[in-house]
């Protein structure tokens, strides 16, 4: 990696981690308040941007963009849980904070192991390891497989975060068209009601013989509605 893409992708890692900071952490309620509502129109210009730019969102997701929102949620899981150091002693992965003074000078193998490391691996290569005639490859799956699975579910997780907020707003857009649709066309709701009143009336009087059922006046009171409102 060049000196210049490192320093972006730094520099880009810790305003995220600023970013998140200022977000997660609250000193009132009208703070909590002010932050959940910021963090609502976030998620919603995110969703946009997928939709924009997701051929079949959020009904589907092509393997290329789903390994690049994937990327993203690695990086930020990264963030959460970073790299630790392991010394390989007897053949077990322990964390070289947990070793003790007396022993920490002592020249043992160690390796740094994070989530980037973990999902380096093809699910088939990693799932290899389960059953390796080398039981240095069983420990390390043994030890890590649990925060492979972890790593995935959040992944998974956001990805339906991400689809149930896109469907959440093409349900309010099309809401609004169907308000705006049916507020253009209420003088045709009028002509249709009024119709199916008369069609009721008659067969109410006729079929029922209810004597409330008068079409004459039914007739009368519809002419004297529209005489009305059709001057405006």
């Amino acid at each position: 990696m060049s000196k210049t893409k490192a320093a972006t992708q730094t520099a880009t890692q810790t305003a995220t981690q600023t970013n998140s900071s200022e977000l997660d952490t609250f000193v009132s309620l009208r703070d909590l308040g002010y932050k959940q509502a910021r963090v609502s129109g976030i998620l919603d210009a995110q969703a946009r941007y997928a939709l924009d730019n997701i051929k079949g969102f959020p009904e589907e997701i092509d393997d290329e963009s789903k390994a690049e929102l994937k990327s993203g949620y690695q990086l930020r899981y990264s963030e959460m849980y970073p790299n630790v150091e392991y010394a390989i002693i007897d053949g077990n992965y322990i964390p070289t904070a947990d070793i003790a003074d007396e022993f920490k000078d002592k020249n043992f193998e160690k390796v740094v192991i994070g989530i980037d490391f973990i999902m380096s691996f093809s699910t088939q290569a990693w799932g290899a390891m389960r059953t390796s005639k080398d039981s240095q490859q069983v420990k390390l799956w043994t030890m890590f497989n649990p925060r492979r699975i972890k790593y995935t579910n959040y992944a998974n997780n956001r990805i339906d975060d991400l689809v149930l907020k896109a469907k959440k707003l093409i349900a309010e857009q099309s809401g609004r068209q169907r308000t705006r649709t049916a507020t253009k066309a209420f003088g045709e709701v009028i002509t249709t009601t009024f119709a199916d009143l008369k069609k009721r009336c008659k067969t109410a009087h006729i079929q029922r013989g209810d004597v409330t059922a008068n079409t004459k006046l039914l007739d009368e009171a519809i002419a004297a509605f529209n005489e009305v409102w059709l001057k405006g």
